[in-house]
């Protein structure tokens, strides 16, 4: 039987876990939020980032890039007048990669899409940032004495960024059909579990210690 001034045994420290956790989803943002694998249509050779959309001519080696702004606007265009579109391609004898977004209509083509873009990416940077920093203090064993901790600046950042992610696929031009989910999304949203667990583990480990109360 244990005596009452035996020294308690000590939970298990998950700091190690916390730190890997926080990193890898840290890295995981950065690469998906600088890489063409947000949305994709391997027919067209379509691939989009957070913020642009390249499109290569299958069967050859020529390729094009516009910003999510242009290509809503090219949507549009495309999705008002279909017909005189797909004539004009056939008689110059040109394929558009862009061309799987024009059967819908207007009012289908959604402005809000680019912007999401921007906000998506804005958030899982400074989100990225923030678990760099927190799995640093974790690592190095210190505590963030700031008005602001790096955890709750993460913790932000990953719902905020999660919200706008899911916006930004909603909102995108075509449809079903257009484009699918690419790999980026899905690191995207592997590092937002990693990085909402790992920072929470964290959490205790970093904040400033607790002081004494004294009156």
């Amino acid at each position: 039987m244990a005596s009452l001034v035996d020294i308690p045994v000590l939970k298990k420290d998950y700091r190690e876990v916390g730190i890997v956790l926080t990193a890898v989803a840290a890295l995981l943002f950065v690469i998906a939020s600088l890489t063409h694998g947000w949305l994709h249509n391997p027919v067209f050779g379509i691939k989009m980032s957070l913020l642009s959309t390249e499109a290569c001519v299958p069967g050859g080696d020529t390729c094009e890039s516009m910003s999510h702004f242009k290509l809503v606007d090219l949507a549009k265009d495309q999705a008002a007048d279909l017909d005189r579109y797909a004539e004009m391609a056939n008689e110059l004898g040109k394929r558009d990669p862009f061309n799987a977004y024009s059967t819908h209509n207007r009012d289908e083509v959604s402005g809000t899409f680019p912007w999401m873009g921007i906000l998506t990416l804005i958030l899982a940077l400074v989100s990225a940032i923030a678990m760099f920093i927190t799995a640093w203090f974790g690592a190095m064993k210190k505590r963030a004495e700031w008005p602001v901790s790096p955890v709750n600046v993460a913790l932000s950042g990953l719902m905020l960024g999660l919200v706008t992610g899911c916006i930004f696929l909603a909102t995108k031009p075509g449809g079903q059909q257009g484009v699918g989910v690419g790999y980026s999304f899905w690191m995207f949203a592997i590092g937002t579990m990693m990085g909402i667990v790992g920072v929470q583990i964290l959490n205790k480990l970093v904040k400033p210690a607790e002081k004494a109360w004294t009156a």
